[in-house]
This record gives structure tokens, sequence and C-alpha cells, in this order.
């Protein structure tokens, strides 16, 4: 049985099985092992794991589960696959395909037809993430919608749509094609590693791919004593190991060799022992604490921030332990927004300084930490000035709006503007008339009079006829009573940024309105980022803009879409990108890693720390539409 599945309880020994496995010299010395994990932590993780095991580590990729599989399905059938199905191929199928198979629906005409575009960009991306699991987790459905019927549900039709436009390179696509091809020996090992979950077409196909070559999985599980049961007897287990007790399932159905590697449970001397201990023989026993046992703490509090407040005084109690380090202690929550600038208030500025005894501007020292999880948009200041310029275009342009714009650091930098030149810009803005409106075309088009009074327009005629005239309250000239009397280098330094800026995000706004095809859209987002951001010091935020904007048309070319869209589909759609969050960014960075409360975070901390485990917040219910069928019919492996 080529499938191995190694279990345990603890992360570090499936490391260091997984430093034993490759340890063993290759048959082919230049060979790239693959490993296949589900988050960027762990893998930073088990890199350094393997290297303290083994003195070194190398000459192995990282993948995603659902690459990986790819990736051998592809070596399989002996053809370059496409890469897998993604849910933002599958949206811009969607919107192609949507209209003409279902002309129409109640949800996206409910508003009218202004509102059309937009409301059919919301449909297409439920439906997308529904879609994309179906691929992976209903192949009856899948199989059976291949061939047209009389009595058909409405999926069946889209599902084609779909399927054609992107090919069939889901998971039930290339069981399909994948009967009685096991796949050739490779010179490399294959891993999979801490997965608590993997569908059940997935672990079949895994069995069905290793004919002579060896893959290993290595699982996490809560309890070798509750793995051959099934049902669970402790009540934790029971009722919050759903996740663990399917793969359990799942993993049974297939042909594998099993390889426990769990050691003795601990002793029963603190709470939290106990607890494990319990766990581990899947047996609740009643235990009394000691009265200084503090192992396991709950904190009521009022608010989020009376939270971290108790949180931070906690941390530095047990940081008076000097064999505890800042990078031993991990902060989960389910929102990590919600507290990351609660985190960033009561902690200090971040900065790793606990050894230089670095304190708090309240007079306390001050934690060390790293915000994980966190948004595109909340990370990349690039993003975020390019989302506030979509936001900006189609608007009225008001003052306040324009100003945070150009208060932003990248566009700041791109004109030769600093911190201090902005109280200095607010004043000009202020003396200057500027109201909103970029002029009196942009006027009219609101429904107002063909009149330029208080515009941008207005403004800008005043600031520069004010820098151009020697006494500028004196004087009358075309039609303007000229403003704000410039005088300092500095301030023509600032004006002469403030004019330049403007006048480039009014050329940028200006392109950003019509409709157009998404390969002209993103083109034009690409030229207004080079033309509105600076790289400065973070060359790697305007890259990863443009890496983004790219795998959006990628999408959209794979899936054939080119028809225009408006400026608030683009909007959308932009903004689905870069708002998103990116589980695993900013582990182990040597200070607290503050991160999202998440389904596979199997990275060990010596101090787990949770926030916001409030009613209605935890355990989290997630809303699913009703037209999806796996929230309908669930089954094990879901």
């Amino acid at each position: 049985m080529p499938l191995h599945i190694h279990r345990s309880t603890n992360p570090d020994t499936l490391a260091a099985e997984a430093a034993r496995l490759l340890a063993e010299p290759p048959a082919d010395p230049f060979a790239l092992d693959s490993i296949a994990v589900h988050s960027r932590g762990v893998e930073q993780w088990l890199a350094m794991r393997i290297a303290t095991h083994n003195g070194i580590f190398g000459a192995a990729t990282f993948s995603r589960p659902d690459d990986l599989t790819a990736q051998l399905a592809a070596e399989a059938l002996g053809e370059p696959l496409p890469a897998t199905w993604t849910a933002g191929e599958i949206l811009w199928a969607m919107l192609a395909e949507l209209p003409p198979l279902l002309p129409a629906l109640a949800y996206v005409d409910a508003e009218g037809p202004s509102e059309r575009p937009l409301r059919l960009v919301t449909l297409a991306q439920r439906l997308a993430s529904v879609f994309a699991t179906y691929g992976s987790y209903r192949p009856d459905l899948v199989r059976a919608w291949q061939t047209p019927t009389p009595d058909e549900p409405w999926e069946a039709p889209l599902w084609r749509a779909v399927e054609s436009r992107l090919g069939a390179t889901h998971l039930t696509g290339w069981t399909d094609r994948l009967r009685d091809r096991p796949l050739p020996a490779q010179p490399g090992r294959i891993v999979f590693f801490t997965v608590t979950t993997l569908p059940p077409l997935a672990m079949n196909l895994l069995a069905d791919l290793a004919g002579d070559q060896p893959i290993h999985v290595f699982a996490l599980h809560p309890s070798p004593a509750a793995w051959p049961r099934d049902r669970p007897n402790h009540p934790l287990l029971s009722g919050m190991a759903t996740l663990a007790h399917d793969f359990r399932t799942v993993a049974c159905a297939v042909p594998a060799q099993h390889h426990l590697l769990d050691a003795a449970p601990p002793e029963r001397d603190t709470l939290l022992h106990a607890l494990q201990a319990d766990l581990h023989d899947d047996h609740a026993r009643p235990y009394a604490p000691a009265p200084t046992d503090d192992s396991l703490q709950l904190h009521l509090a009022t608010s989020p921030l009376r939270q971290v407040q108790i949180l931070r005084d906690v941390l530095l109690t047990l940081l008076d332990d000097p064999t505890l380090q800042p990078r031993d202690i991990v902060v989960m929550t389910p929102d990590v927004e919600t507290f990351a600038p609660l985190v960033q208030a009561v902690f200090g500025d971040g900065a790793p300084r606990w050894g230089d005894h670095g304190t708090h501007p309240a007079g306390f020292p001050a934690l060390p930490f790293r915000l994980a999880d966190r948004g595109v948009r909340s990370e990349n200041e690039a993003a975020d000035a390019l989302l506030a310029l979509l936001e900006l275009a189609g608007s009225r342009l008001e003052v306040p709006d324009v100003f945070a714009f150009l208060a932003r650091r990248p566009v700041r930098e791109r004109f030769g503007l600093s911190a201090d030149h902005l109280p200095r810009i607010r004043e000009l803005l202020d003396a200057s008339g500027a109201r909103w409106g970029l002029d009196a075309a942009h006027r009219q088009a609101e429904g107002l009079p063909d009149d330029d009074r208080f515009t941008w327009r207005f403004a800008l005629d005043r600031l520069l006829l004010g820098q151009a005239l020697a006494a500028p309250s004196d004087v009358l000239v075309l039609g303007h009573a000229p403003g704000c009397d410039v005088e300092s280098l500095d301030d023509r330094r600032a004006l002469g940024g403030l004019v330049d800026a403007l006048e480039t995000l009014f050329e940028q706004v200006r392109a950003l309105s019509d409709p157009r095809p998404p390969a002209d859209w993103f083109r034009q987002l690409g030229h207004a980022a080079d033309r509105l951001l600076a790289d400065g010091e973070r060359p790697w935020q305007l890259l990863q803009v443009t890496s983004g904007l790219d795998e959006l048309l990628r999408q959209a070319d794979a899936s054939g879409f080119a028809e225009p869209i408006d400026l608030r589909t683009l909007r959308a759609l932009v903004g689905g990108r870069f708002e998103a969050q990116e589980p695993g960014q900013g582990f182990l960075a040597g200070s607290i890693t503050v991160c999202q409360l998440v389904p596979l975070r199997s990275i060990p901390f010596r101090v787990v720390c949770l926030l916001g485990i409030d009613d209605g917040v935890f355990p989290r219910t997630q809303a699913r539409p009703g037209y999806d069928r796996m929230a309908l019919d669930r089954r094990p492996g879901d």
C-alpha cells in the first residue's frame, strides 16, 4: 500500500517523522521533494523544524494540497493541465454565462436596471464559491449534470457552460480521467503535511495515484483512543472535533497503511495537562486543580478594548519567566480586523525590541507583536490607495475624500510631499474655495447648473493666480479672486506637489469612467498606479498590486470573458481581490503572533490566547445560501 497515513496529536512529532523521511538520500540527488501544506505559516514552521532536525533543508517545493493534487494528476495523465478551478476564474465565467442562461433573476432585477450589474456580480461571487466546492465534494451531481435531461435543475446548464469555458480542471474531472492510471515513479518524495481534512474524492484519488510511488499524508488527530470509534466519548471531542472525525472516516475508507506516532499522554499535574490526557484517552475524568494552577484561564471583560488590556497584563506576567520568549506566544481571534487596531494601541508599535526593554507611550513595557492573516488592503498601502482611487472615481470628489487620498503615503511620496506638508495643504485647500465637483461639466452631470464656482478647477485657478501675483488680495483676475499668498520656498514646494497631484488624480478619474472590457480596465488601473503611487522604500507593495491586477486579467482571459463592465462592477471585482484575507501571512516573525482563529492552524506555541470568544461570534455559524446543495445535504468530509 504506497499511500501512508501518519497521525499524531502533536505537530512536532509529525515534523520529526517528516524530517526522518526526508533525511534519507533520494535516488536522484537533484530530485525535488513535493510538500503540500495548507498555509504559509505551516510552510515556514515546517521548513525550520526539518532544518533543525536534519541540520539543513532544501531541494523541496511547497504548494497547496489542491495544486499538488493537480500536479500529480497531470503527471499521471502525461499531459499539462491548467491550474485548479478557483472561485475567481468561475466568477468571470459566471458573469459571461448567467445573463443568457438566466435572463430573468429576481435578485438581480430587484432594484432596477441601474443596480443590475452590481447585483449580478454579487450573485456570481456567491455562486462561484458554491460551484468551486461541487467539483471536489459532489461528484455525483457533477456527473449527473454532464448530460442534458428534460427535467434537469437550473444549475446543470450553467455548470456545463462554465465547464466548457474553463475546462474540466476540477477534482471530479481528474478522477474520471485517471481511473487505472497510477502515478509513475517519481525521483522525489511526496508529502501532505498536517492535514486535518481532505475531500473524500481527493483521498481516493491519492490512493489511486499511489501505484509504485509512495505518498505520505501526515495528519493531526486529537485522540488516538477515539480514532477507531464511530463516535468519541469525550464531550469536547464529540461536540467540537467533527472535522477530525470526518477525516478519520474518509481516511479509513481508502486503502492505506496507517502509522500511529503518538507518545504517552502527559501527566495529569495541571488542569491543562489533565484535559490533554483526557482528550488523548477519549475519557472524561474529574480533576481538582490546585489553587495556584493557572494553566487554563478565563477572563471576562466588558468590551474588546478591555479584553486586550487584560491580555497585555497577563502576558507581561507570563513573560517574567526567563525561558518564555514572545515568539512562543500566539493570540488568536475570530475577527483579527476588529482587534488589530486595539492590539496596536495597547501593545505599542509592535517593534521586536523586547530585549531592549522598549516602553509604551503610557509608561508600561511595550510588547513586540506581529499581525497575521489580515487582508491585502490592511497590510498594503498601495492597494489601499488604489481602492481609494476607485472609490473617488464616479463620486462627487468632495474635499475631505480627496485630501484623505492625497494624505496616503504612496501618493504623497509620488509627488514629493511629506507628512509635514499636510497641514499647509489643508490650509491651501480651505482658502482655495474648493467644495466638490471637478468642473462645471461635472456639476452639470450631477444635475446642477453649469457653474464651476467652488469646484476643483475654480480652486486650482485661484491657487495658481495667488502664486503668480505679487499682491493677490488686491486684484481680480479673469473673474477670480486669487487666493493663498504663497511666499516661502517650502510653501511653493507644497503647492507645486499639490497641483501636480490633483491634476494627475483628476486625469485618472476622468479615464475611469466609461464601461470597457476587463483588459482595458486593468491596463488603465496599472497606468493609474504607475502615475499616482510611489514604490519608495516598499517596492513590494506596488508589485503586489500589479500582480493582483495581472491575476484578475488572467482569470478573465481564462474564462474568455471580454464584455464591457462598468465602474461599480470593476470596483466590486478589484475590492474582492484586495480586501480578502491571506491566511498565514506574518507568522514566526520573532514576536507575539496575533492571527485569525481558523481551522488548520496547527503550529504549536507554548502559550495560546484567545480574544473575542463572544456569544454569537464563536462558535461561528456560517450562513450558506439556500441554493447551496452542500448545506441541504451534509456528508462526512464536507
